[in-house]
């Protein structure tokens, strides 16, 4: 079989992976904050087992940081928390009992007892999101889309091969 006939199959096969891994569940969501872009996603446990990872978060220590964190957010990493509260955003101690906020029907600020596990939102700056694109789809879009252009213009060549240019229509006789 000629590699111009299998270049199409491969490319297409490319392109359908592409767009189906862009098309799986994030990991982590992207939000603008602050005008930076974070990887905003969750974790489960106890104040005490988290106090590091929940202490080194961009709104540690900033109240109104940590608010903006959860208006922002709001729901959109579902209701983990008693099944009507979003991820809490951790941004200090008083007797080392967490300070939350967290929303459910509204912004809401609390304390919490370090020892019952609960969920936590934790962030990253996110470097990989070239544009302001929820869930980081740029690059698998841009990839899908040179796929398919490539895979057109293959197909384009081979039918140009396959058709004569200037028919004959008339004959010498």
């Amino acid at each position: 079989m000629k590699l111009s006939r299998i270049l199409p199959l491969v490319v297409g096969t490319a392109a359908a992976g592409i767009l189906a891994s862009s098309a799986s569940p994030a990991q982590a969501l992207v939000f603008n904050v602050g005008g930076t872009n974070y990887d905003v996603t969750t974790v489960t446990g106890t104040y005490n087992d988290l106090a590091t990872t929940l202490q080194s978060q961009v709104w540690w220590g900033n109240s109104a940081l940590a608010q903006q964190f959860a208006q922002t957010v709001n729901i959109q990493l579902g209701l983990p928390n008693i099944s009507e509260a979003s991820p809490f955003f951790a941004y200090g101690e008083t007797s080392g009992e967490p300070n939350i906020w967290y929303f459910s029907d509204e912004i809401l600020q609390t304390q919490l007892q370090a020892g019952t596990e609960w969920t936590y939102a934790t962030a990253t700056p996110d470097a990989s999101v070239p544009f302001d694109i929820p869930g980081g789809a740029t690059m698998p879009t841009v990839g899908s889309l040179f796929a398919l252009a490539l895979m057109r213009k293959v197909k384009k060549s081979i039918a140009s091969k396959t058709h004569i240019a200037n028919p004959v229509t008339t004959t010498v006789g």
